[in-house]
């Protein structure tokens, strides 16, 4: 099983059942809310994943200060400090003038 490339993650089934189970859920809600916004935004979101680990990730945990869990941002702004239910993530696309396809 691969995660979706909406996701930005690409990360391979024997790998994955090395993750904890928690990360695991949390790769899969992640991917199927990608999924969700790629199909509903098709022409005008970018979906970007930055790996916290990483020299970008931990620049930007620092600028949006965004400390060892997930974040969502959208246009630059820290909006969500979890993984947002779709439905709340659409709002603020909405907001930020995404168009629904």
């Amino acid at each position: 099983m691969d995660l979706t490339r909406a996701s930005g993650l690409r990360v391979h089934s024997q790998q994955l059942n090395e993750y904890p189970t928690e990360t695991r859920e949390t790769l899969w809600r992640l991917s199927g809310l990608a999924r969700k916004v790629i199909n509903d935004f098709p022409s005008n979101v970018e979906l970007r994943v930055t790996d916290l680990a990483s020299p970008l990730g931990f620049l930007k945990s620092l600028r949006h200060r965004v400390g060892t869990g997930l974040a969502v941002l959208i246009d630059g702004r820290k909006v969500f400090e979890r993984l947002p239910d779709y439905n709340s993530l659409r709002v603020e696309l909405l907001k930020a003038g995404a168009e629904q396809g």
